[in-house]
């Protein structure tokens, strides 16, 4: 466990890193095997999935109020179904197999379920909204995936590719209106970022790496993802907005990591895998402390429990995870001990 004179031994200031956190359980729905939670808004509500055998995953929702999962409505013969996304004003975002294909959904507050517009070759998947309730994620052009961006009336518009780049992907979306994501580029990966004017940026790549992957925005416009080196390792990557790009790098024994969230903070989270890619861990990370493993700061942590990754992070420190319990999967929420006010913990 990590106190806060190991974190000020670590050169971090006290009062901008939470030290430990509480676990929350977000369960299955009854009945159901195993859960994993996925994203989370401001207020922190959380979306994810309800795994059962006979059926697959189901989309569900797990409310301030109970942390009980609450079932989103799927489109009939639906095999696996998820939840990738929410706003601050409750609409979630995701995606369904529905009779060979997979659909991009949106969900409105009230629960009603929308097919969003898609391409003639069918498919799609549905990533992030934010609460002008643009969507993102992509949709096959001539069988190659590109992003696009879903309005609230159901309009979409495919995202423009980078010069040189043959398909692209667009992976979460700020309050402003910047998209994020990726595009190939005779056959190497690069991060890219969509301005609300239409133009396109990519990534800086630091040196000793030939890919990267954009994977998560925050509301101040910072990005992470992950960087790739020539030998096909994946390391977590954090891009300021001032272009400056930091190597995360993974918990130790383990050989690779890719970041998958960071909050107005600059905290950020993901996971760090063991080298033979059999297991991985929730890690935390800021500027002072460096990267962290998640499970050891969590203060009230059950005796079979493990932190597989860490998915989203908001601007009040609450965190969901992937991980396990009891020997079944299981969706978290992690909630800092202190609380932020006006910007700062305390």
């Amino acid at each position: 466990m990590i106190d806060s004179k190991d974190l000020l031994a670590a050169g971090a200031a006290a009062d901008l890193v939470p030290l430990r956190f509480r676990l929350v359980e977000l369960p299955p729905l009854p009945g159901d095997d195993s859960s994993k939670a996925l994203a989370l808004n401001a207020q922190g509500d959380c979306v994810g999935a309800s795994f059962l055998k006979e059926i697959g995953n189901r989309p569900v929702r797990w409310g301030v109020q109970d942390r009980q999962a609450k079932s989103l409505l799927v489109p009939p013969s639906t095999t696996n179904a998820t939840a990738h996304g929410i706003s601050g004003v409750g609409e979630v975002v995701g995606s369904a197999d529905v009779a060979g294909s997979t659909h991009p959904l949106r969900w409105d507050r009230a629960g009603s379920l929308t097919f969003l517009s898609e391409s003639p070759e069918s498919n799609g998947w549905a990533f992030g909204v934010n609460n002008a309730g643009r969507v993102v994620g992509d949709t096959p052009m001539s069988r190659s995936p590109r992003a696009a961006v879903w309005e609230r009336d159901g309009s979409h518009l495919i995202l423009p590719l980078p010069e040189g780049a043959l398909m692209s992907e667009a992976r979460a979306i700020s309050g402003s209106g910047h998209v994020i994501g990726d595009a190939l580029f005779a056959g190497k990966t690069r991060a890219v970022r969509w301005l609300p004017t239409g133009d396109t940026v990519v990534l800086n790549l630091p040196p000793g790496f030939v890919e990267s992957a954009a994977i998560g925005i925050s509301e101040t416009l910072d990005v992470v993802g992950t960087v790739r080196d020539p030998q096909d390792s994946d390391t977590a990557a954090y891009w300021r907005t001032n272009g400056v790009v930091t190597v995360l790098g993974s918990l130790n024994g383990d050989g690779s990591s890719t970041a998958l969230a960071v909050n107005s903070f600059g905290w950020v989270v993901g996971r760090s895998t063991t080298r033979s890619g059999a297991q991985s861990r929730a890690f935390f990370w800021t500027e002072g402390t460096g990267i962290l493993d998640l499970a050891s700061l969590v203060e009230n942590a059950p005796g079979d429990f493990r932190l597989g990754a860490a998915h989203d992070i908001n601007d009040a420190g609450q965190i969901v995870c992937e991980g396990s319990g009891n020997g079944s999967g299981r969706g978290y929420l992690l909630e800092p001990v202190y609380h932020v006010e006006k910007g700062r913990p305390y």
